[in-house]
């Protein structure tokens, strides 16, 4: 249920090593004249997962993947001699690389300098009351026709919670009523959230159209926003990808951007 805009947040938290190591380069091997450095092997140690590296860290670790160092040269020796570099695929997707890179890098940026602590504070602060909590339940169904009967039923009375169970698409929610538990602005497609958060405690919205289909929402609870101080990391966590979303909103407004929907089939 959250946007499509926040995928591009996901490549920030998976993050780039950008360390330099201390080490001092020293040659560990050479493949065909070209020499892999101690400094390389300490580069491709820190970017691994931490359950990989707890595996490389020992000296026996280390031998081994300075030996698929090794291998990755000799392979990649191979592909220049053949002229693989010059291969239109290969060309295509090491600009795809590229590009990829670039924007990994220019969010990387933006929350570097845009999206500290004190900014993150100042951003809730200026805008606390936007973040008051919302409990809400919903039935997801894929046709309109359905989602007006099933509208209808819970205003003649029907429990919500059944209807849910019984009807709802949402293998996520449905089982337990549809409950999705407790959620801030920014979290939800916008049309979802202009109803629950126009809702009043116990009352259900008129059936909704999402890209997932047409919601009924219930709203359970309404909760005031939470001091700064007792924000979770998860908290912090959707307040960043909202400054980042909006920060790039900024930068496509700014940016002459034509669509031509009438191409898409």
């Amino acid at each position: 249920m959250g946007k499509r805009g926040n995928m591009i947040m996901a490549v920030v938290f998976i993050g780039l090593w950008s360390g330099v190591s201390t080490v001092m380069a020293e040659e560990l091997a050479t493949v065909n004249g070209r020499t892999i450095t101690s400094e390389e092997l300490e580069s491709k140690l820190n970017m691994l997962a931490p359950q990989m590296k707890a595996h490389y860290t020992s000296s026996d670790g280390k031998l081994e993947l300075l030996d698929n160092l090794i291998t990755g040269e000799v392979v990649f020796q191979e592909g220049l001699r053949q002229g693989l570099d010059k291969n239109k695929d290969v060309l295509a997707r090491l600009e795809e690389a590229k590009r990829e890179i670039m924007i990994n890098t220019m969010v990387e940026k933006i929350v570097n300098e845009k999206i500290g602590e004190e900014q993150v504070k100042k951003y809730y602060e200026d805008r606390k009351k936007d973040f008051k909590q919302v409990k809400a339940s919903h039935i997801l169904v894929n046709q309109e026709a359905q989602a007006k009967d099933i509208y209808k039923q819970l205003k003649g009375g029907a429990d919500f919670s059944e209807l849910a169970k019984k009807h709802s698409i949402d293998t996520g929610t449905k089982d337990n009523g549809g409950d999705l538990g407790y959620f801030t602005q920014g979290q939800m497609v916008e049309a979802f959230e202009e109803v629950a958060f126009s809702l009043k405690v116990n009352k259900i919205g008129e059936p909704v159209k999402t890209s997932f289909g047409y919601h009924i929402i219930k709203v359970l609870e309404v909760k005031d926003p939470k001091k700064f101080e007792e924000m979770t990391s998860v908290d912090i966590s959707n307040i960043k990808r909202r400054m980042l979303n909006e920060e790039i909103d900024r930068l496509k407004k700014g940016a002459k951007i034509v669509v031509h929907k009438d191409q898409i089939k």
